[in-house]
């Protein structure tokens, strides 16, 4: 991510927003059934499922293999504009707060490149939110879901002529207030985490961040995916509540009533192992995709 700050390098905004989009691909088809699994479980009324697996068979009976993919074009929609504008405004910001170092080849410090992280995980929240909403709609309320009285869309671009008509504009950004709760952390751990993991590979090796092999970028990615995810799963889950009724709920609202019938860890957590079993390969493959996207693209753009 200019993630070879640690030799004192950094790209252009479009270098590294053009690799960001090819990661958000990566991150979508690697990771999104389980992403699929994780919404249910932390939107289905307490008693639907008993637990990851009985969530799993569900799905399958409900559509195939077909069900796991529900919402996949907004979800890579939003990944790639997530993903874009975040490696791209990570870089952005990378190179303004070098400029003003005394020496601006010397690189930046951990607790720094995760602040920077943050900003720019604020920055693309902003457009993500609504292609986020769509995603998750797609994928509580589909033909045959277990989730029954709501609305059934036909696709991405029904769902939001339905919420817009529902809400107007401001139902695309239901939740947005636990979207950026979630984002602004994650992106700091996210960043943080996967530098702390690269300079420690490299330390090990003696080597070069250029010179990491796959094995090292997808064990860096997915470490960092992992750290990431623990920290948010709280927001997440309140996210997701919010962005699946049309309840007029705020934040802090919707939290409380997630404790009072669930509890902290049971309705809080609700979807912590997909969310784990999916965190590792899908970042670890975003990581991938943006450090091979970086080394094939001119350095010149």
């Amino acid at each position: 991510t200019g993630f070879t700050m640690a030799e004192g390098g950094h790209d252009s905004f479009l270098r590294s927003a053009l690799s960001g989009s090819i990661a958000g691909i990566c991150q979508t088809y690697s990771g999104h059934p389980l992403d699929t699994i994780k919404v249910r479980l932390q939107t289905a009324p307490t008693g639907t499922y008993n637990g990851l697996w009985h969530c799993i068979n569900a799905t399958y009976k409900e559509g195939g293999l077909r069900a796991f993919f529900h919402g996949a074009t907004p979800a890579c929609t939003t990944a790639v504009i997530e993903n874009t504008l975040v490696f791209g405004a990570n870089e952005t910001i990378k190179r303004i707060v070098m400029s003003y170092q005394q020496d601006p080849s010397q690189p930046l410090p951990i607790t720094t490149l995760g602040l920077i992280g943050a900003a720019a995980g604020f920055f693309q929240g902003i457009f993500a939110c609504p292609a986020e909403v769509i995603k998750c709609r797609l994928q509580v309320f589909s033909e045959g879901s277990a989730r029954s009285g709501g609305p059934v869309y036909n696709g991405p671009i029904d769902c939001g002529r339905q919420i817009i008509k529902e809400n107007g504009i401001a139902g695309l950004y239901r939740g947005f207030g636990a979207f950026v709760l979630r984002e602004v952390p994650f992106y700091l751990v996210f960043f943080s985490a996967y530098e702390t993991i690269s300079n420690s590979l490299c330390a090990r090796r003696k080597c070069q961040r250029s010179e990491l092999n796959f094995a090292e970028i997808l064990l860096a990615g997915g470490g960092a995916g992992c750290a990431a995810w623990t920290a948010v799963v709280p927001a997440d889950t309140i996210k997701s509540q919010m962005q699946t009724t049309n309840d007029k709920l705020g934040l802090v609202q919707t939290a409380r009533n997630i404790i009072k019938s669930q509890g902290i860890i049971g309705g809080l957590f609700r979807g912590w192992t997909p969310v784990m079993i999916r965190a590792f390969p899908a970042n670890a493959a975003t990581f991938l995709g943006f450090e091979v996207a970086r080394k094939y693209l001119p350095e010149g753009l």
